[in-house]
């Protein structure tokens, strides 16, 4: 058990629960290290002894962590690195399933919304081709990405909507207007996740809905891969949800759990595979 422990590099930190607060905790995965950029450096993911939350015990600075997304990360592709071969398959893998994800998502977006119109938000847009499919459909759609190449692209997918380079917190939204904000794949990059769950609620219009996507600690490829699991991605994944731990965050935000779904991705599963071939 790990009790309020420092760290003596300046480049890393020893966060509390980001739940409920408690610096108590226990070591589920161990000696985690970079397995798709080859970064240095290894880090642990610890459980809280309090509320169950899963997330990285020390990790890096937001300063220290740029270095972790640097131009060989799959999604800012340009340059080299010791992982460059891996990082391309990915990236060619993520494009091979933008569509078919695009039209997953589109789907569900409908079943929560069925009037099929309203503003849109895209927080992580990528290279727009949610944004892009949704606004074929009638939507009124916003993106906000932190890759600028990826901001660029998905301006020129869809030339109608404002697409902002940064983070939520920096971009001009005004109170109140989106009828729908998708979350895919990013709230476990988050340093601050409730701060970040109470300002989209900020932004959604009254019976307004966020959809959140996230692995899944504790799904079966997790359970059976452990640290060569594809979720882990260590260090830039600081946190690691599972149902209980995401319905009470999204509860302690103001917002309503309306439903959970459970999704297996083929990605992530050859990733995870071929990872624990390398061990």
């Amino acid at each position: 058990m790990m009790m309020g422990e420092i760290s003596t590099d300046p480049a890393l930190e020893c966060p509390v629960c980001a739940l409920c607060g408690s610096a108590a905790s226990r070591v589920v995965l161990r000696a985690c290290r970079d397995r798709l950029c080859g970064r240095p450096g290894e880090f642990n993911v610890v459980e809280c002894l309090v509320c169950g939350h899963w997330y990285l015990r020390p990790r890096p600075t937001a300063e220290a962590m740029r270095l972790y997304y640097a131009t060989d990360y799959y999604t800012h592709r340009e340059g080299g690195g010791e992982r460059r071969w891996l990082s391309g398959l990915m990236s060619l893998g993520k494009r091979i399933v933008q569509a078919p994800l695009a039209l997953r998502q589109g789907r569900a977006v409908e079943r929560w919304r069925p009037s099929g119109t309203g503003r849109l938000l895209d927080v992580g847009c990528g290279s727009g081709h949610f944004m892009a499919r949704m606004h074929r459909r009638g939507w009124d759609v916003a993106g906000i990405d932190t890759d600028p190449v990826a901001v660029e692209t998905a301006r020129r997918s869809v030339p109608d909507a404002v697409v902002s380079c940064g983070s939520i917190e920096d971009a001009d939204l005004a109170p109140q207007s989106f009828a729908l904000i998708m979350v895919s794949h990013v709230l476990e990059h988050m340093y601050a996740p409730q701060r970040f769950l109470k300002l989209a609620l900020s932004l959604l219009e009254p019976a307004g809905v966020l959809v959140i996507r996230v692995p899944n600690a504790k799904s079966i490829e997790a359970r059976i891969f452990g640290g060569a699991w594809r979720g882990v991605e260590a260090p830039r994944h600081l946190h690691h949800y599972y149902p209980t731990t995401l319905s009470m965050m999204v509860d302690q935000s103001g917002l309503l759990v309306r439903e959970i779904r459970r999704q297996v991705l083929p990605m992530s599963l050859s990733h995870s595979l071929l990872f624990s071939i390398e061990d």
